[in-house]
């Protein structure tokens, strides 16, 4: 019994945040998430100059190390720890720039991985 009790133990340890929120757990642990977080715009290490466009609820910007040159992030603006948060004004706006970006794409005769 002790094992399994200290495999549960270090288990939860290496839980996410989102489950906290899902399970009203307030470890202390994610309240900082927001500051050191590199895709919410209230936080200092995020990275402006990158932003491609800004919307009501959403974003796109380019990654800090872009796989191909046209790869994007299409991203909320609110902090939210996984996308079980989203609200769904934000998922429409998310596919309106996703195919904004598709037919951006199309037109240079490329394709793209979404």
């Amino acid at each position: 019994r002790k094992r399994s009790n200290r495999r549960r133990e270090e288990r939860g340890s290496r839980l996410s945040a989102s489950w906290a929120l899902r399970q009203g757990v307030d470890t202390g642990k994610f309240r900082d998430t927001k500051k050191y977080c590199w895709f919410c715009m209230a936080s200092p290490i995020f990275l402006k100059h990158l932003v491609v466009s800004v919307g009501e609820d959403i974003y796109v910007t380019a990654p800090k190390g872009g796989m191909e040159p046209w790869h994007l992030l299409i991203l909320p603006i609110e902090h939210i720890p996984s996308i079980h948060y989203i609200t769904h004004q934000a998922i429409s706006e998310m596919e309106l720039y996703q195919k904004a970006i598709l037919q951006c794409l199309r037109n240079k005769k490329q394709t793209a991985i979404v």
